[in-house]
């Protein structure tokens, strides 16, 4: 929940509407539900159905990953009080109190100076984030450029190595994401999308899947909310980045400059495949017989060597020294 939650505050700040509240959800102008089909490390396909205040998603996708083909369902939903997800596979799920409503007014008492600050440490973050796990600069980009699928028109945005075009009366409905991070590319289309009513239950919580909650979770949600916001737009926040950015500098300098001049090389189509199709499990199950097997034999070396000096001892033992006197 958190990470999701940073995450969505350093798409908005990277963006040029970041003068905005980050944490006020941006309704359908109408109900309108989408199709998706979905392609690249994932296949398969995906519904969103949104309301003014419900959004649910669904998705089946189908993937490989370390030699293992995995096909995953997956549900959620969320309205003003709750985020709901679950694997309709396994029949669990997890609910959370959704605290965007809550952050959104605390945000909105932040000082000026302090709304400033927050969205800086927003893009700190993000930057940071990206650096550790190379995921491409993260500054967003509103291209003001406009894309049709299915019929709609969308208006394009790119926050780092992502794009997504949303939108324009319903700018929190993507119609084409993209994006690519460790060997994962990701890439759902749109291929229909109704300005309708969802269909009936489509925000119903699906049968037979129990939902499961964190008590202290939900009775600190709200306290929780606020000291998140707080902390993002602390001083104290601003110095532990900026300290990180020094550290992240002076190793960055201690490598060396030629190994700093270039950008680590990404991995290629061909390495990426292989590492799809590494079956880590096998390659450990292996590897685990294989020290069972030379500690099996290495005991059999030591007890055939230790039988071997037995014998030489009791031989050695029988006979006897012939006595010259």
């Amino acid at each position: 929940m958190r990470t999701a939650i940073l995450l969505a505050a350093a798409v908005a700040f990277a963006t040029p509407a970041s003068a905005q509240n980050p944490f006020k959800i941006k309704t359908a102008s109408k109900p309108v539900s989408v199709t998706y089909a979905m392609t690249g490390s994932m296949t398969g396909t995906a519904q969103y159905a949104a309301t003014k205040d419900k959004f649910m998603r669904h998705s089946t996708t189908t993937g490989k990953f370390f030699g293992k083909t995995t096909t995953t369902e997956s549900w959620s939903l969320s309205t003003p009080e709750t985020i709901y997800t679950a694997d309709l596979a396994q029949k669990s799920g997890h609910k959370t109190p959704n605290m965007f409503p809550v952050m959104a007014k605390e945000y909105d008492k932040l000082s000026s100076d302090e709304k400033a600050r927050f969205g800086q440490n927003m893009k700190d973050m993000a930057q940071l984030f990206a650096q550790a796990f190379g995921a491409g600069g993260f500054s967003g980009e509103d291209k003001g450029t406009t894309a049709t699928y299915a019929g709609e028109t969308c208006v394009e945005h790119t926050f780092g190595s992502f794009s997504s075009c949303v939108l324009k009366d319903a700018p929190q409905i993507p119609l084409h994401e993209s994006g690519s991070m460790f060997c994962v590319d990701f890439e759902q289309t749109a291929t229909a999308v109704t300005w309708s009513d969802p269909p009936a239950g489509a925000f119903d919580l699906p049968a037979g899947v129990t939902f499961t909650e964190d008590s202290a979770v939900t009775a600190q949600s709200d306290s929780m909310a606020r000291t998140m916001i707080r902390y993002f737009a602390s001083q104290e926040l601003s110095d532990s980045l900026a300290a990180a950015r020094a550290r992240a500098q002076e190793q960055h300098a201690s490598a060396g400059a030629n190994a700093s001049s270039e950008p680590a090389p990404a991995m290629s189509k061909e390495d990426c495949e292989k590492l799809r199709n590494l079956n880590l499990g096998t390659m450990l199950a292996n590897s685990f017989n294989s020290v069972v097997k030379d500690a099996v034999n290495e005991a059999v070396q030591e007890k055939e060597a230790e039988m071997k000096s037995n014998a030489k001892d009791k031989i050695k033992s029988a006979i006897k020294k012939p006595k010259l006197f």
